[in-house]
């Protein structure tokens, strides 16, 4: 039996959203993706944007929408929704452009997802962020050991279309040959809630959707006379949860980086990363300016 549960935003998912710095940057999508996956994921950042008043105040909003808070409107008290976080958002970047703090963008840009204050560049910031917030929900809660062993593995499918499909079959191949299928399947696109493989057909370095830009590919939960069958666990094994991974790291080793690479973080971010031994991590309040 599939289940196709959408579970609501944990407290955890809105803590662990709350405790992300805000971090301002000329960086597109692709260097941010570059980026240690401790400091990318422990940020609150939006491609090519150096506005600090934009990302604290989508901070700000998208907690109120992950955590389902209402806040007062003229007639009363409403959740932000997608909607209301287009508005609010679109009227603070109007403001920048007012107050001289921002550039308006060239007029062949307007409306596309290079203009920030476009309803296309905010439906998709709320969109991706709202999505991994319930996405590290449904990780967190299939982390329960009663439930991870009831279903300990999934089968990644398409829950909606998207408007350039990639070849997943493809990408599930590749990254399985990268993990040595360690966990996965190689038919059916089904693998161990704890398998590298879903780590490894991300874009953002965790385990769990949305997995790429735009991407309408999701999860629904295998059981486990069926994870048996295809032989990915066997009879009375057990698995250990993996909650303490990919949620408290706020900070990046560096033990494993290049002296270079290294001097490029410090030099792309300024002082809002600050490198202590060999740990680099974020100072909060920095990108506000």
């Amino acid at each position: 039996m599939k289940l196709l549960l959408q579970p609501t935003p944990l407290p955890q998912a809105v803590a662990r959203f709350d405790r992300k710095t805000p971090v301002a940057s000329v960086l597109g999508s692709a260097e941010w993706a570059d980026m240690p996956v401790e400091l990318r994921e422990s940020s609150l950042w939006s491609a090519g944007v150096t506005y600090g008043r934009f990302l604290t105040g989508s901070q700000e909003q998208l907690s109120k929408a992950i955590g389902l808070r209402r806040e007062a409107v003229e007639n009363g008290e409403a959740v932000v929704d997608r909607s209301s976080f287009i508005g609010t958002m679109a009227a603070l970047v109007r403001g920048g452009y007012s107050m001289g703090e921002l550039t308006p963008v060239e007029p062949s840009l307007r409306g596309t997802l290079r203009d920030i204050g476009s309803r296309a560049r905010l439906g998709l910031i709320y969109d991706m962020q709202v999505r991994k917030a319930l996405g590290y929900s449904r990780w967190k809660m299939d982390q329960n050991p009663t439930s991870l062993n009831l279903y300990p593995a999934q089968r990644l499918t398409r829950l909606r279309p998207s408007k350039i499909p990639r070849d997943w079959d493809l990408i599930w191949q590749d990254a399985g040959e990268a993990v040595g299928w360690e966990g996965a399947s190689q038919d059916g696109m089904v693998a161990l809630k704890t398998s590298p493989i879903w780590v490894e057909i991300s874009e953002f370095g965790v385990p769990w959707p949305p997995f790429r830009y735009g991407s309408g590919m999701g999860l629904v939960d295998v059981p486990r006379n069926r994870a048996e069958d295809l032989g990915l666990i066997e009879s009375g094994e057990r698995l250990t949860p993996e909650d303490g991974a990919f949620t408290d790291g706020l900070e990046a080793d560096t033990d494993s980086m290049s002296p270079a690479a290294v001097a490029q973080i410090l030099e792309a971010f300024g002082d809002q990363v600050e490198l202590i031994g060999t740990v680099l991590r974020w100072v909060s309040g920095r990108a506000a300016a």
